[in-house]
C-alpha cells in the first residue's frame, strides 16, 4: 500500500464488514537519500531558499518555497469496539470516516480548482455520519508548497463555509514523510482528540494573503475537539481523509 492514510481506511473498512477484528494500519518510508532528494529537487517540490535556516518548513506562509523531506514510520492499532472492550483496551480515539478520490489531473501538481482534495474530504465526512460543522479541526496536508497550501485552504473553505475548524500542520515540525506522511499525521490527530490539544503549525510569521484561516500558529492550544480530519494528499492526485474522533461508548 503505497499511500499510509489509505492503508488505514481501508483497513477500517474491513474491520467493519466484519472480516477482521482486529488490524495493524500505518506506513514507513525512508527518503532521506541522494537519489531521492534530488528526485523531489527536479519535481520543483522542495524549498528554494536558504534563508530561514531550520525554520524553513513554513506551512501557509507567505515566504514558503516547499516541502521540507523528512522519515520515519507510524502505526495505528485497529479493532473493533467489540474486540476491544473484550481485551481491556485502552481506546484512545474512534475513525469515524474515511474518503477517497483520485483526480488523475497532474503527476506532480494537484487540481488547480482542489477538486480531488475537496471530493475525498466531503466523502470522508459523509461516511462518519457527520456535519461539516461538528469537524472541530483539520489536520492539514499542509505541505509548505505554495501551490498546495493555496489550494487547501480553499478548499476547506468550501466545505466549512463562514465558520471554518481550526487547522494546523505538523509537518511545520517533522517534515514531509511522503508515504508515511499519513500515518504520523493520523497519530496526531488521535492525539489531539485524546488530548484536547490542538498542535501549532510553527514557522507561520507572515500568512499569505490567500491562506486566511486560523492555523493555530507558533504555540499549540488547548481547546474541545470532539471530531477532526486529518488530509492526504499525493502524487498523481491520490487524496484521501479520515475523520477522527472521542470514543464516548463505554
Amino acid at each position: 500500500m503505497r499511500w499510509a492514510t489509505h492503508a488505514i481506511g481501508l483497513a477500517c473498512q474491513s474491520i467493519k464488514r466484519r472480516e477482521t477484528s482486529i488490524m495493524l494500519a500505518g506506513g514507513a518510508d525512508s527518503v532521506i537519500s541522494l537519489h531521492t532528494l534530488i528526485g523531489l529537487k527536479l519535481l520543483g517540490a522542495t524549498a528554494i531558499t536558504k534563508k530561514w535556516g531550520g525554520r524553513l518548513c513554513r506551512p501557509f506562509d507567505k515566504d514558503r518555497s516547499g516541502l521540507v523531506a523528512g522519515e520515519g514510520g507510524a502505526f495505528l492499532v485497529l479493532e473493533s469496539e467489540e474486540n476491544a472492550l473484550r481485551r481491556g483496551a485502552r481506546i484512545y480515539a474512534e475513525i469515524k470516516g474515511y474518503g477517497s478520490s483520485l483526480d488523475a489531473y497532474k503527476l506532480t501538481a494537484p487540481h488547480p480548482d482542489g477538486i480531488g482534495a475537496e471530493i475525498a474530504i466531503r466523502q470522508a465526512i459523509r461516511d462518519s455520519g457527520l456535519h461539516p460543522n461538528q469537524i472541530d479541526y483539520v489536520n492539514a496536508h499542509g505541505t509548505s508548497t505554495p501551490l498546495n497550501d493555496e489550494l487547501e485552504t480553499a478548499v476547506i473553505k468550501r466545505i466549512f463555509g463562514s465558520q471554518p475548524p481550526l487547522v494546523s500542520a505538523t509537518k511545520s515540525m517533522l517534515g514531509h514523510w511522503i508515504a508515511a506522511a499519513g500515518a504520523v499525521e493520523a497519530v496526531a490527530t488521535v492525539l489531539t482528540v485524546k488530548n484536547q490539544f490542538i498542535p501549532p503549525t510553527i514557522n507561520l510569521e507572515t500568512p499569505d494573503p490567500l491562506c486566511d484561516l486560523d492555523y493555530v500558529p507558533q504555540q499549540g492550544r488547548a481547546v474541545p475537539v470532539r471530531n477532526a480530519i486529518t488530509n492526504s494528499f499525493g502524487f498523481g492526485g491520490i487524496n484521501s481523509c479520515l475523520v477522527i474522533g472521542e470514543y464516548d461508548g463505554k
